[in-house]
């Protein structure tokens, strides 16, 4: 990599050392050699000609094709060149180091047996790209022109001055490879001719019939030309190479990008079963889904070519020439050409490895970028205190190193905002999470997570796209000891969340990783946040924490989940989950599960309300501390929202925010009376507002647990925990509190 004036040059495909290949590539690599040594050292031998009406029958057949197998910068390009550099090298003068005066890479594989065997046996004759490969290019010219190459290369003595005139015959071995070569070239010609059609206007009858018939034959001799030219060309170069080959050579022909090139695709799988000699061998770069779909596409349209014109229902020309067949069909022939054991696979990367893979180590280049300013936590940590988000890196190698130059070219501009390098590589990353799925959501898009140009801060659109989330993976991480009489307090942390899109299905696994650290970033950021509509589904609150309390009279335990917003954004579920799970981790002191302490439960419950302020949009200068502020600060921040935010967070203020000190929520009675003392004390005069609140919300609350006699349920609670001020406090009239005072003047 190359860097100059903020800019970083992309890196693409080339030889790379054996010990620098990644795991993935290192076993696809070793398949691939393996597979080569068994073909060089086959000792299948073709048909003996016969007289030309009879068929050449081969005893043993085995393909000679291979694929090194994996998606879009998968890194099978890089391995098939190194492949390919490893049996060149014994053909390249490397008396100086090589050509460009270094030593050469070290390409040997481990792991493989008779390498040393067929050292100057496996013969590269060259490498071809697909993928720009022009519509009107003769495509079987264009591979056979390779082998012609080998013929040159035998012509060519290297002693210039006894080279004979050009008016000179060549020598007895030369005009065989030569002759050979021109029959094949004449046999491809006559193969691939579409102008006969027209010149068959200008042409009389006789002169026509005589052009027709020889085109035919050339044709019918195409596999049995191309069959006799190799035979030749090895025997040829068997003795050019003399006794140190140890035996006759494989030609390897290497093809990359073959699946790159729907329209020549299918051509060339058709050629390559044709030709077949057990002395020449493929190696293809491809992915076999792709190969397997083009080949169906192909499939179904040449089904229903014969179909054109008749007025048939479509389910009729399903039966006749439906998609079911033609992938089928597309199988079987996907099979014949590439077997599934010549399928060298290049492996997605797995999301636990994405953020520490060889040779590219995103947690280096994420490490050094921060949300915002240092010492905010940096864009790695995101990933490694919440492992889902790992599945929004990229899962190939081409991917990863794009996204690591993307790391480093953002901290090249020391004049830009503090938060625009974190917001740029997010933003990079849904970006690629969005390309790697095919899904198409309405109201999705690049802009969905986006750069303020103003601020450099993270945004997150969502509109009306995704609708909710889903806990799929919830475990209790603490709960309170059970009690005699008393709610149980359970805590829980969410280890996986799936986005819901408005029509109800699951939001592709990479995207709702994306969404999630585009929140969670978002979120640390002074001006980051989100323009997105609240979800309509509920719910949330018990996936945090909730009480299970044994009501008298009532057969079930009810649940009280403790108050988060109801009706918000999917981004603001994300980011407040993350730091929950956080949070509960920091205090279990490594246990799968433990039992909370009154003072635990205390601070748990500060920290609970505190991160709730804490992504309020209008609160971003606030920081998540190790330890949450104390009652007095937690009460004026929910005051203070409750008197600027929008009316979905002043109801959280004014509403729920105080339930957390009604005796059924589980905090002891301390702690619930020190919280609603605060909280009254910080309202002031709009303290009757807050108690109108509290007091309907929490009636609501239970009558959604099924209970039909709310209010007499609120009594037996009060009545219970005596030592709770919230009947005094909230549920009393003016008289019962003056009442209250005179018996407890400290604590009220």
């Amino acid at each position: 990599m190359s860097e100059r004036g903020g800019s970083v040059l992309r890196r693409e495909a080339a030889i790379v050392p054996w010990d620098e290949l990644t795991e993935e590539q290192k076993q696809a690599g070793r398949q691939t050699h393996r597979l080569l040594v068994a073909m060089a050292e086959s000792d299948e031998k073709v048909d003996e000609p016969r007289p030309a009406f009879l068929p050449r029958l081969d005893r043993a057949r085995r393909s000679r094709v291979l694929l090194i197998d994996g998606g879009r910068g998968s890194g099978k390009t890089a391995l098939l060149v190194t492949v390919l550099e490893h049996w060149r090298r014994p053909f390249v003068d490397d008396r100086d180091g090589g050509r460009d005066g270094k030593p050469p890479a070290d390409t040997r594989p481990d792991g493989v047996d008779g390498l040393d065997d067929c050292r100057r046996r496996i013969v590269p004759i060259g490498l071809l790209d697909l993928h720009p490969l022009a519509q009107s290019t003769n495509l079987l010219m264009h591979v056979v022109g390779r082998f012609g190459r080998v013929v040159e290369a035998l012509e060519d003595r290297g002693d210039k001055e006894a080279e004979p005139p050009a008016w000179h015959l060549a020598s007895e071995a030369t005009v065989r490879s030569r002759k050979r070569w021109k029959a094949l070239i004449r046999a491809v010609a006559a193969a691939w001719d579409d102008g006969a059609d027209e010149r068959r206007a200008r042409m009389d009858l006789e002169a026509y019939t005589v052009e027709l018939e020889e085109a035919e034959r050339q044709r019918l001799d195409l596999v049995t030309a191309f069959t006799d030219f190799i035979e030749t060309l090895v025997a040829e170069f068997a003795k050019r190479q003399g006794p140190a080959a140890k035996g006759p050579p494989l030609f390897l022909l290497a093809v990359d990008d073959a699946d790159m090139n729907p329209s020549r695709s299918v051509e060339l799988l058709d050629m390559l079963r044709m030709l077949w000699h057990p002395r020449v061998a493929f190696l293809l770069t491809g992915d076999s889904e792709l190969f397997e779909q083009t080949l169906s596409e192909h499939f179904l349209g040449e089904m229903r070519k014969p179909l054109r014109g008749q007025v048939m229902l479509e389910r009729e020309i399903a039966v006749i020439a439906g998609k079911r067949r033609a992938t089928a069909l597309a199988s079987d022939v996907y099979e014949k050409v590439i077997p599934a054991g010549h399928r060298c696979a290049v492996p997605r990367i797995p999301p636990a490895l994405r953020l520490s893979y060889a040779r590219v180590d995103l947690a280096d280049a994420l490490g050094a970028v921060h949300a915002e300013e240092e010492p905010g936590p940096t864009l790695a940590s995101y990933f490694q205190r919440t492992p889902q988000l790992l599945e929004a890196l990229p899962d190939r190698l081409r991917g990863q190193i794009d996204l690591a130059d993307i790391g480093r070219l953002v901290l090249s501009d020391p004049d830009a905002p503090p938060a625009r390098a974190a917001s740029r590589v997010v933003e990079a990353i849904w970006r690629h999470a969005l390309s790697m799925t095919s899904a198409q959501i309405e109201g999705i898009h690049d802009q969905t997570v986006h750069t303020d140009a103003a601020t450099g801060a993270l945004r997150v659109s969502l509109g009306q796209s995704v609708a909710g989330i889903w806990a799929s993976d919830l475990r209790t991480v603490a709960r309170t000891p059970e009690q005699p009489v008393g709610p149980q307090v359970v805590l829980s942390a969410v280890d996986r969340l799936e986005g819901v899109t408005g029509s109800g299905d699951y939001l592709p696994r990479e995207l709702t990783a994306a969404l999630m650290l585009a929140a969670d970033v978002a979120a640390d950021q002074t001006h980051g946040g989100w323009n997105t509509r609240d979800t309509s589904q509920n719910g949330y609150e018990g996936l945090f924490a909730k009480s299970l309390y044994q009501a008298v009279g009532t057969a079930t335990s009810l649940r009280f989940a403790w108050p988060v917003p109801q009706g918000f954004s999917v981004p603001f579920y994300a980011a407040f989950s993350s730091r929950w799970k956080r949070k509960l981790l920091s205090m279990s002191k490594r246990k799968a599960s433990w039992e909370a302490t009154e003072r635990e439960i205390d601070e748990l419950a500060r920290h609970f309300l505190h991160l709730v302020v804490y992504l309020w949009g209008e609160s971003r200068t606030l920081r998540i501390e190790a330890k949450a502020p104390g009652w007095y600060d937690i009460a004026r921040l929910v005051v203070d929202l409750g008197a600027r935010g929008t009316v979905a967070w002043r109801s959280w203020a004014f509403m729920r925010a105080g339930l957390l000190a009604a005796p059924e929520y589980g905090l002891p009675a301390s702690s619930a009376n020190k919280w609603l003392k605060e909280l009254r004390a910080a309202a002031g005069p709009r303290w009757g507002t807050f108690k109108e609140g509290l007091i309907d919300e929490r009636r609501r609350r239970v009558e959604a647990t099924g209970e039909l006699r709310v209010d007499r349920i609120c009594r037996d609670i009060d009545e219970t925990f005596q030592g709770h001020d919230w009947r005094f406090v909230v549920e009393a009239d003016e008289s019962g509190l003056a009442l209250a005072r005179q018996e407890n003047p400290e604590g009220l």
